[in-house]
């Protein structure tokens, strides 16, 4: 390399180090589902996620997005989206705010379900996730009730099950089917899980 071509390839290493160092774009629940997330062949509508199909999805999914905001309720008729809208929390937390997070269902099976069922399959077919998350079968680490990445975890349970919510401090909790917490509310004496 000459002397006179010196500059430019200065220029050209300081340019890579400045996109490779610079933060993620700051994107919404709403942009980061319509840019990444890939709805698994187990949906009718299996493919990329479209927010503008479930328009009423989108506030809902951006206040996870929204850091003055630390709580949010969403009671609603079933079958509309809601666990698909969970998914590209779960997501968003993993690929672009790498966080701890816990997802409770009704009942220790429950959460063994959804986590092979939509959990493994939705981070399987979604690039960016498969990515950062490994496989049970390729790393111990993981299982079907709890997933490592880098910056984050993602554990699953019932709320059925007092123990679960022992020793566990997270960050963002996804709360499943409440109305099927049932008897359960108080996990058996122990304390309202909500």
């Amino acid at each position: 390399m000459t002397n006179a071509g010196l500059p430019a390839f200065v220029a050209g290493i300081d340019a890579l180090r400045r996109r490779l160092l610079a933060p993620p774009p700051s994107l919404t629940v709403s942009e980061w589902a319509d840019q990444y997330r890939v709805v698994p062949s187990y949906s009718a509508e299996a493919g990329q996620w479209v927010t503008s199909r479930t328009p009423s999805l989108r506030e809902i999914m951006d206040s996870f997005s929204d850091p003055t905001v630390n709580r949010v309720v969403f009671k609603k008729c079933a079958r509309i989206g809601a666990t698909e809208a969970g998914l590209n929390i779960i997501g968003y937390f993993v690929h672009q705010d790498p966080s701890t997070i816990m997802v409770v269902q009704p009942t220790v099976d429950d959460a063994k379900d959804f986590s092979k069922e939509q959990l493994a399959t939705t981070i399987a077919e979604t690039p960016v996730l498969a990515a950062l998350v490994s496989s049970a079968v390729k790393d111990s680490k993981n299982s079907i009730t709890s997933k490592l990445f880098p910056g984050g975890s993602i554990v699953l349970g019932g709320a059925n099950s007092p123990r679960f919510f022992r020793r566990r401090t997270v960050r963002v909790v996804v709360l499943e089917e409440v109305n099927g917490y049932g008897g359960n509310a108080t996990a058996k004496g122990e304390g309202d899980q909500m």
